[in-house]
């Protein structure tokens, strides 16, 4: 999946107040988000960011998504 849609929103959310048709996972299911820019662990504290792929910024992937993301301490590049 890419980071966003071709409006240029993110497709990470907060919060649905409606049931969608069907795009939606089930809290807990899920503890890995890859993306064409980067991969992101699902944790009890929140959305830790760990790897970016080349030449894309934190700051970047976070324009794109509306949690706030935890940089990682040991945030590296993806090897493709």
């Amino acid at each position: 999946m890419g980071r966003a849609t071709p409006a240029g929103r993110g497709h990470t959310i907060d919060w649905v107040s409606f049931m969608g048709a069907g795009h939606l996972t089930a809290v807990g299911a899920v503890d890995l988000i890859v993306t064409n820019l980067a991969a992101i662990q699902v944790t009890p504290a929140g959305l830790l960011f760990g790897e970016l792929a080349p030449g894309v910024t934190f700051d970047y992937v976070q324009s794109l998504t509306e949690p706030l993301l935890i940089r990682s301490a040991d945030l590296r590049e993806m090897e493709l």
